[in-house]
């Protein structure tokens, strides 16, 4: 029963595939495509919470992967859902956060160093083309997934 959940003040954790830099899980397909799990409840969890935390790391297949993405391939949890993530980097509390300092927060404290640099300059480039309090180029955020199925890796390469 989601009342008596909320009434307990209930600290949750679950874990995910990816996150994105605003706070969404995608907690049960690989690539947006490929179903590996289903959710569990985890969503209805999260939603309920009295603190909903995220725990995963931040790189897969020997840093070919980066866990924290520009935009999640899938949903299952939304960002409002979601108070704090962790990762072997560190802490993200996104409690009282708008977007972009939630983005900045995610970026700052769960990110591995090579993708944080990358992050980064997407956060910048979304803001500066699109303004707005959740800017988003999902053109250049797929871009990630992309890059990992023609060349096995999420990394940019510079020529």
């Amino acid at each position: 029963n989601a009342e008596t959940i909320a009434r307990m003040g209930l600290i949750t954790l679950n874990t995910g595939i990816e996150i994105d830099v605003y706070g969404n899980v995608n907690s049960s397909h690989i690539s947006g495509n490929r179903v590996v799990n289903g959710i569990g409840g985890g969503a209805n969890f999260a939603q309920n919470a009295g603190l909903s935390v995220i725990l995963l790391p931040s790189t897969g297949k020997s840093g070919a992967i980066s866990t924290i993405v520009p935009m999640v391939s899938h949903q299952d949890i939304c960002e409002h859902d979601v108070d704090v993530i962790i990762t072997e980097h560190g802490v993200a509390d996104l409690r009282g956060k708008d977007d972009t300092e939630r983005a900045d927060a995610i970026i700052r404290h769960c990110t591995a160093g090579a993708y944080q640099t990358q992050l980064e300059a997407y956060i910048q480039k979304a803001r500066q083309i699109c303004g707005g309090h959740h800017p988003q180029l999902p053109e250049d955020a797929f871009a990630w997934h992309r890059r990992l199925a023609e060349q096995g890796s999420m990394l940019e390469t510079r020529p």
